[in-house]
């Protein structure tokens, strides 16, 4: 499934040829871009959504946004090897709502939502078989789907809440 990279929109300013009077007019082009050689990337950026992990954890240092060491610990997979917490923190960006408490695991190789920590903290969190709805029980604005992509959900913190509205403008012009 191709990746959404970017979405932006261009103006195009243009004057009518022959009536020196018509006002300027607008049109507005909506276009998307598909990344579909960088998928190893794309699942780096993302995020498991994980009913079987108990704590948010990352071995991916640059996802926070303000880290402590932490001197002891270790987290257990599910092999039974372990892993050792190096830190603890926050992540996030400025245009997306932080995630407290996520463990800095040495050697991870993903990162991991944990269903139970985000419950903990006030979030509902609903499956179906393409998506994954997180959903604030008290600020109705915070809101994030992660998506189903080989049978495990998945979702990219840093991209805007589905709350973000894009609107269509629509020219009227009876010529086109």
């Amino acid at each position: 499934m191709a990746s959404l990279d970017s979405l932006f929109f261009k103006s195009i300013f243009r004057n009518r040829l022959f009536h020196d009077h018509d006002k300027d007019q607008v049109n507005l082009c909506l276009m998307t871009k598909s990344d579909e050689n960088n998928k190893e990337d794309s699942v780096r950026k993302k995020w498991y959504i994980d009913s079987g992990c108990s704590k948010h954890m990352t071995g991916d240092v640059s996802k926070f946004i303000t880290i402590s060491p932490k001197k002891s610990g270790h987290v257990t997979y599910g092999d039974n090897n372990k892993g050792k917490i190096i830190g603890v923190g926050k992540i996030g960006t400025s245009s997306s709502t932080p995630i407290e408490n996520v463990l800095l695991v040495e050697g991870l190789k993903h990162s991991l939502l944990s269903v139970s920590q985000l419950c903990d903290k006030g979030y509902k969190v609903s499956f179906d078989s393409e998506k994954c709805v997180i959903k604030h029980e008290h600020d109705k604005d915070i809101e994030h789907i992660g998506f189903r992509e080989n049978n495990v959900y998945m979702i990219d913190l840093k991209q805007k809440s589905v709350n973000d509205r894009c609107f269509l403008s629509k020219d009227c012009d009876p010529w086109l």
